[in-house]
């Protein structure tokens, strides 16, 4: 196959060895390149590692990254996030809906299954006011003890009740 190629363009097998060398590293060039920058989108931050830690967040934009050694490992929506939750009290269920935005990017993505977790157990432990229809009473206690748990994380924007 190399003869008939060397043949039908008329290069010896030297030029065909170095054309194909020549090749192989502008491959290698531009998969590097290509895996050197990375696009962030306008509502959310890049979370950066470097061998496994986190390194820095990335904001909107293009980005470049050193391959190999730094890989984006997620991504966090910077605008208005909710989160659902569900519990009963006697015959009665609950959905709340917690409305927040994330402070700190890099906290609350390592972080997310514990902040939900204990956002239930909060949740779970002043259910007893929404038996006695204590709603208000609720939302501004859970308002008051996720806040203390975690404000350097997110801020709680608004807390939905609505009864089943």
């Amino acid at each position: 196959m190399i003869n008939t190629f060397v043949n039908i363009f008329g290069i010896d097998g030297k030029t065909f060895g170095i054309i194909i060398r020549i090749l192989a590293i502008l491959l290698l060039v531009g998969l590097v390149l290509y895996a050197s920058f990375t696009i962030v989108r306008s509502d959310e931050i890049a979370i950066i590692e470097t061998f496994g830690k986190r390194r820095r967040t990335l904001r909107k934009g293009v980005h470049f990254i050193i391959p190999i050694f730094e890989r984006v490992v997620g991504t966090v929506k910077t605008g208005q996030q909710k989160l659902d939750f569900t519990f009963s009290v006697g015959n009665d269920v609950y959905i709340v809906a917690l409305l927040f935005k994330v402070n700190d990017a890099g906290e609350y993505f390592y972080k997310k299954d514990e902040i939900k977790n204990k956002i239930d157990i909060i949740a779970n432990l002043n259910k007893a006011l929404l038996k006695n229809s204590e709603t208000d009473s609720f939302i501004s206690m859970m308002k008051d003890e996720i806040n203390k748990e975690f404000s350097t994380c997110f801020e709680i924007e608004n807390i939905l009740v609505n009864k089943r």
